[in-house]
């Protein structure tokens, strides 16, 4: 089986993120290759399977790239789904990166475009990893039996995918969560070069005393040293964390223990000063309580929890979404009115269902889909969202939604990703990323523990 994308002799070797005014280029069973660039890098679309199950996607929009007109006239139609949009160089040629599968177009524009989810999410829920740098169609279709590169129980490469040649043969994946230091020489003493990000793939060339010199370009040239334990062969099974391994902080989340009896009246006060202490002492067990029963009681997912509703109350208690500019242009919330993005469909949806909770949940949608997991009729009774025992468990219900991408985010430090995730830009971002690491910073203080692999 060739790799290569049909049409644009590439394959998968980067995962990429996606990015307003980004070029992107796709080759499509319907329209052929078309070019198109992206007009929204972020948004939930309400999608209905063919066995009738209704959810939100994270999505982004793709227009027409109008320097480069479509073969067909549109870049997209009926039977492109499950196309690779790759990103496109300043030549207008397809790169080893891919930004998102296609899925859909939104029935409710006139103008030909496309919706598709994001590739990291994708290959994040299917636990699989692209092609190593430097493998070739010809590596890929060489029988051998030698092991495959690809990672059970998915993988993304077909079973003749093999191990290249003997000089690419010690290739490994970063396994710190928090990413992993380069450094100068074999010493913990020694300069950092630079932070290589978890999954990153390096090869190497020598090992030491614990410490791996590797090549992170697979250029043939080495680049520094990295701490060997942090290292885990391309293509082997992920190991059972050693003791040492279970010594790391929740911060990096290595392990996913419950951290939530750390996370004190007086902790949580010092992640927002402002905040009266009454809230936080009526509304911490009960959030605390909410993650612990969706398994998000480690420390990544309870910072992410508690700097959330740090930021979307101000004052740590549910809340109703105020009027403004963003959400009113005559009547109160109008411009909620009619989103298939938030599935309003009824007259009067806007206002009905504005953000509320700790979590802030908007829309016909969230309070439909979040209701039906906690086992309250929110779309009955909205008002009940404010309630703090259904806005906590609709707080961890929402960050289990995306929870996958979360982690992934806040495994690579990646706070504004975080962010986006929940409140689809950058509002907040500032007090959250704030509340975030004073929280990381008092834990880590109180513990003692290293927030990163050496």
């Amino acid at each position: 089986m060739d790799p290569r994308i049909a049409g644009l002799d590439v394959i998968i070797q980067r995962v990429g993120r996606a990015a307003r005014g980004m070029r992107v280029i796709k080759s499509g069973a319907a329209t052929g290759i078309t070019y198109g660039v992206i007009e929204r890098a972020q948004f939930q679309n309400s999608f209905v399977s063919p066995g009738g199950l209704e959810r939100a996607i994270d999505s982004f929009l793709i227009v027409k790239d109008q320097e480069r007109s479509p073969n067909r006239g549109e870049i997209t139609k009926k039977g492109d789904s499950g196309s690779a949009w790759m990103l496109a160089d300043d030549n207008g040629e397809p790169t080893n990166i891919i930004i998102g599968l296609h899925y859909a177009i939104d029935p409710d524009r006139a103008d030909n475009h496309a919706i598709a989810c994001h590739a990291e999410s994708v290959f994040d829920a299917l636990n699989i990893e692209p092609y190593p740098s430097g493998v070739t169609p010809e590596i890929l279709t060489t029988p051998t039996t030698q092991p495959s590169f690809a990672r059970p129980p998915t993988p993304i490469a077909p079973k003749a995918m093999h191990v290249p040649p003997p000089e690419q043969s010690d290739a490994y994946v970063v396994t710190a969560r928090n990413g992993l230091r380069l450094r100068a020489n074999a010493s913990e003493e020694s300069a950092i070069i630079k932070v290589l990000p978890a999954r990153s793939i390096v090869y190497v060339a020598e090992r030491t005393n614990g410490w791996s010199l590797v090549d992170v370009l697979n250029d043939g040239q080495t680049d520094g040293y990295v701490a060997t334990g942090f290292l885990r062969k391309l293509g082997a099974a992920p190991a059972a964390p050693s003791g040492g391994e279970q010594a790391l902080p929740e911060a990096g989340m290595t392990t996913h223990s419950d951290a939530t009896p750390f996370f004190t009246v007086d902790l949580v006060s010092q992640m927002s000063p402002s905040t009266s202490v009454s809230n936080i002492q009526a509304n911490l067990p009960i959030i605390m309580a909410a993650l612990r029963d969706q398994a998000l009681g480690d420390q990544g997912m309870a910072l992410m929890a508690l700097a959330t509703t740090i930021t979307e109350t101000g004052q740590f208690e549910p809340v109703d979404e105020r009027q403004s500019t963003s959400n009113t242009r005559i009547e109160p919330f109008d411009i909620y009115e009619n989103s298939s993005i938030l599935g309003n469909t009824q007259p009067g949806d806007g206002a009905r269902f504005k953000g509320r909770g700790f979590v802030q949940i908007t829309g016909r949608w969230n309070y439909s889909n979040h209701g039906r997991k906690v086992g309250v009729d929110l779309v009955s009774h909205p008002e009940s969202a404010n309630e703090p025992e259904v806005a906590a468990l609709v707080l961890a219900s929402f960050l289990k939604s995306k929870e996958s991408m979360i982690r992934n985010a806040l495994r690579l430090q990646d706070l504004q990703k975080a962010r986006w995730l929940v409140n689809g830009g950058r509002h907040g971002l500032d007090r959250f990323v704030n509340a975030y690491n004073t929280g990381q910073s008092l834990l880590t203080r109180n513990s003692g523990a290293q927030v990163i692999g050496y």
